[in-house]
């Protein structure tokens, strides 16, 4: 329903540095990210985790729904720095 973009990191955008983080996120029923952990970055220590999970947190999806009633979802999702 709502994705929040990350933001690039101050340093790794001024040294020209790209970055694939791996998210792994909770979604309650209700579609909101109640725990989200960067799992994988390709390029450790700059920011881009930290980033990504903080606009993991402002995240709105539709609930997941089985036998027609909302349940809660672990799911994983990359999220791309790139130039």
């Amino acid at each position: 329903i709502h994705q929040e973009d990350a933001v690039w990191p101050r340093l790794a955008l001024e040294g020209g540095f790209e970055a694939i983080v791996t998210v792994k996120a909770y979604v309650n029923e209700g579609g909101i990210i109640f725990k989200a952990i960067a799992e994988e970055c390709s390029r450790l220590h700059m920011g881009f985790e930290r980033n990504t999970v903080a606009a993991a947190y402002e995240y709105k999806y539709k609930p997941t729904l089985h036998g027609g009633q909302p349940v809660p979802v672990w799911f994983t999702y990359n999220v791309e720095f790139k130039f």
